[in-house]
């Protein structure tokens, strides 16, 4: 699917790691090739949802996004905003294999192992490269740092605040710092970050604690979540997370500063950290995301949401909210999705359709009206072909 060839930004990227500590490389200097000059940009292959803005990765090895800018969480380059009211290709950009995105921040893992970040981390902006970070097979990125996966040794960066990076105690790293612990695979959202070891999952940083206190130790900085072996994966978002299974989703935690309701994320009003299972996703599971309030699951190729339905996050037609999963309409062989605050994205059959809330377009059409259904995107390469 890639090409074989170390291309000139991967060369560029790995040349940065060693540079000055004090003086953190800026992208926007290399001399990188232009968007003018590259190729098709081919098939989307994945999706990174900020708050209020949406990135794809494509086939090719390059990125577009659009939705909001107001943090340069668009790749803004040379301090210009860009407004993104259909998709944008990211000139710096060229050699990625993996992307995710939380809150104002997306990065970028690029085939030779090195990361790359735009938009607001709590402190940086521009584009940068992550220091100390060289042969990284997965991210997990959060709105104030990330960990990088090598292996099983993790390196994180960014905010220290909240205990994103145990045993840092300043309150901010720019250049990425092995922590003590091992794991097979990593997650992220807020302050929030999760691993999984053989003998089940951990959480550490700002609400891990918090949210599975009835069912977790701390243990110097770090949250065991009891009965947690068997999940393939866990999520969160804000107070909230979820287990993941290929049969269920288990969610425990608050949303915001209120007890869910029936028909939002976590279930029954008098539950507070108890487990929760969301409730009519039929299939075999094998992903879930979270907006506000909501969630929904990919299963047997379709989507199934639950929660509110205020912002038409629900792609049912309606602005309804409900407590049982339903399917989302039209699409019938997504292969992959992603959520932002009150808006989803889906790749069905190669294409991207997105739904929900469109004031900053973050669903990639030229209108601030709400979507309730999937709506089709198109993407134009630099040659000027529509895909």
């Amino acid at each position: 699917m890639f090409s074989m060839k170390v291309t000139l930004v991967s060369v560029a990227l790995l040349s940065l790691v060693a540079c000055d500590k004090k003086s953190p490389p800026n992208l926007l200097k290399l001399n990188l090739p232009k968007a003018s000059k590259r190729g098709p940009i081919g098939k989307p292959i994945s999706l990174a949802l900020g708050g209020e803005h949406s990135c794809a990765l494509f086939d090719s090895g390059q990125v577009m996004c659009w939705g909001a800018s107001t943090d340069s969480q668009l790749g803004d380059t040379d301090g210009k905003k860009i407004k993104a009211t259909h998709p944008h290709l990211l000139p710096l950009i060229s050699d990625a294999i993996a992307i995710d995105s939380d809150n104002n921040q997306t990065c970028v893992l690029q085939k030779a192992g090195s990361v790359v970040c735009f938009g607001s981390d709590g402190g940086q902006k521009n584009m940068r490269i992550v220091q100390n970070v060289v042969g990284a097979k997965s991210i997990a990125i959060s709105e104030s740092g990330g960990c990088a996966r090598k292996d099983e040794a993790i390196y994180c960066w960014g905010k220290a605040d909240k205990g994103q990076i145990p045993g840092v105690l300043e309150s901010r790293l720019k250049r990425a710092k092995k922590i003590e612990k091992s794991y097979s695979k990593i997650s992220a959202s807020g302050s929030s970050f999760f691993g999984k070891s053989a003998m089940g999952w951990e959480g550490w940083g700002g609400n891990p604690g918090r949210i599975f206190r009835k069912v977790s130790q701390e243990l110097n900085g770090f949250t065991k979540i009891k009965g947690s072996a068997e999940f393939d994966n866990i999520i969160s978002r804000d107070a909230v997370a979820c287990g993941i299974t290929s049969k269920d989703v288990r969610c425990w935690g608050r949303l915001g500063n209120k007890k869910a309701k029936k028909n939002e994320v976590g279930g029954d009003a008098t539950m507070d950290v108890a487990e929760i299972k969301a409730e009519g996703i039929s299939g075999k599971i094998s992903k879930v995301v979270l907006g506000e309030q909501f969630g929904c699951a990919l299963a047997d190729r379709k989507i199934w949401c639950w929660g509110s339905n205020s912002q038409g996050t629900l792609g049912d037609g309606t602005r309804q909210s409900r407590a049982l999963a339903m399917p989302v309409k039209t699409l019938e062989s997504v292969e992959d999705v992603d959520a932002g605050d009150a808006h989803v994205c889906a790749i069905d059959k190669g294409q991207v359709f997105c739904w929900g809330d469109s004031r900053y377009s973050q669903i990639g059409v030229d209108s601030h009206l709400v979507k309730t259904e999937p709506v089709l995107l198109h993407f134009e390469d630099s040659a000027g072909k529509i895909y």
